[in-house]
C-alpha cells in the first residue's frame, strides 16, 4: 500500500489508542479503521474521524483499494462546517471541502460555501437534518458556482445499534455525489464494530464496502 496508507494507519492507531482508556461515550466524536482482505492481492483498507468543537465540526475520510496488486481507488474526502444557531430548529453555516481522487481527471475538489440548515426531525432515536448552500468549487478545469444540498439521517435502534446515511448533492460541471452508509454496534463503554458503504459519483461511480472497528467519545 501507498505511505498515505501507513500515515493513516499509524494517525488512526495513535487516536484509538489515546481515547481507548476513556470511561464515558460522547457520540459527537467518532474514529474509526476498516476495510476488507480477499486475498493477498485484492484489499480494502480505510480510515475516518469525525470530531467536533463547540460548533465547528470536522470529518476526515480515507478509502485505499488494490485488486490484482492493481490501485484501484485511492480517495481522500475532508469536510469543516461551523454552525450559527438561530434558533433551536435552524441554523446558518459556513462550510470548506476538500476531496481528491487519484484517478478524476479535472483533480482535486476545493468548496468553500455558506447555508442554511434545518432540524427537520429530533428526539431519543432520530435525528434528521436538511442543509442547502451555495457555494464556489474549483478544480484542474474549471472554477464555478455550484448548489449543495446535504440530508442527514441518523436512528438509534437501541441503546447499542446505531445506523446513519449521509448523501450530499453538488451541482456544476461534473455532478458531485456521495451516499455513506453505517451501522454500527456498541461494545462496552466506547469501541464499536460495524459495516460501511460509500458510494459516490464524481462523475465516475465508485461503491465501497467494509468492515470496520472504531472509537466514540
Amino acid at each position: 500500500m501507498s505511505n498515505r496508507v501507513t500515515k493513516a494507519l499509524i494517525f488512526l492507531a495513535v487516536i484509538l489508542f489515546g481515547i481507548f482508556f476513556t470511561r464515558e461515550v460522547e457520540a459527537s466524536n467518532s474514529a474509526k479503521i476498516g476495510g476488507t482482505f480477499v486475498n493477498s492481492t485484492d484489499s480494502t483498507f480505510s480510515a475516518s474521524l469525525d470530531y467536533s468543537i463547540g460548533n465547528f465540526k470536522t470529518s476526515y475520510d480515507y478509502v485505499y483499494k488494490e485488486s490484482n496488486n492493481v490501485k484501484k481507488i485511492d480517495k481522500f474526502n475532508s469536510v469543516n462546517k461551523y454552525n450559527y444557531d438561530l434558533n433551536d430548529k435552524s441554523y446558518a453555516f459556513g462550510i470548506f471541502s476538500f476531496d481528491s481522487d487519484a484517478f478524476r481527471s479535472s483533480g482535486d475538489r476545493t468548496v468553500l460555501g455558506a447555508g442554511y440548515g434545518y432540524n427537520l426531525l429530533e428526539n431519543d432515536r432520530w435525528h434528521i437534518t436538511s442543509e442547502t448552500s451555495l457555494a464556489f468549487m474549483t478544480n484542474d478545469m474549471v472554477d464555478e458556482a455550484i448548489l449543495r444540498e446535504n440530508i442527514a439521517v441518523k436512528y438509534k435502534l437501541s441503546e447499542k445499534i446505531q445506523f446513519t446515511n449521509k448523501i450530499l448533492y453538488e451541482s456544476g460541471t461534473e455532478t458531485y455525489l456521495r451516499n455513506e452508509t453505517d451501522i454500527s454496534y456498541l461494545l462496552g463503554n466506547n469501541l464499536t464494530v460495524g459495516l460501511s458503504n460509500t458510494y459516490t459519483e464524481d462523475p465516475v461511480d465508485n461503491n465501497v464496502l467494509r468492515f470496520n472497528v472504531g472509537v466514540k467519545w
